[in-house]
């Protein structure tokens, strides 16, 4: 209904999109928004997603990238669990879209660190990389890029509202 500058001291930061699906989507978004909300796991959805916004804005001012993986993390396959259960029931998340998703948990519990992992309304997966992480950026965009068509931003302007 609103957007407010959040004045978060981030940085620019590192856009990647691995597009695993280009078609367009069976279920649109202004539908999957009407269908979520006959999901039996609806009841309490608006309460997580505020609960997990102020989580991740306090993640976020403590420099808790670990902290704010998993809240970004959480709140995007909680959203995905609503298409799975409603009725009638939906998904966007293809065997791509695991794929893409279980490469990046592997490579954060291998090393530790990644980008905040999350998708759009639809299979694509999106990471963002903080500024200083641009060699793991470019890891990730050429691992990526051989089996899916790959948008990379760098240096995107974080205090743009």
């Amino acid at each position: 209904e609103y957007a407010q500058p959040m004045n978060l001291p981030l940085k620019d930061m590192h856009h990647l999109v691995v597009v695993v699906e280009a078609s367009k989507k069976t279920v649109s978004s202004s539908e999957a928004h009407k269908l979520v909300t006959t999901s039996p796991r609806f009841e309490g959805r608006v309460e997580r997603a505020e609960l997990r916004l102020k989580d991740l804005c306090q993640a976020l001012q403590l420099d808790d990238w670990d902290m704010a993986r998993q809240i970004v993390w959480d709140e995007f396959m909680d959203m995905h669990r609503l298409f799975e259960t409603s009725t009638p029931a939906f998904s966007y998340m293809t065997e791509g879209s695991r794929q893409v998703l279980d490469e990046c948990q592997k490579r954060w519990v291998k090393w530790q660190k990644g980008p905040l992992v999350t998708m759009d309304a639809g299979a694509n997966v999106h990471m963002l990389f903080k500024y200083d992480q641009k060699k793991m950026f470019e890891e990730y965009r050429e691992f990526f890029k051989q089996q899916h068509k790959v948008l990379a931003f760098e240096g995107i302007k974080s205090d743009v509202h």
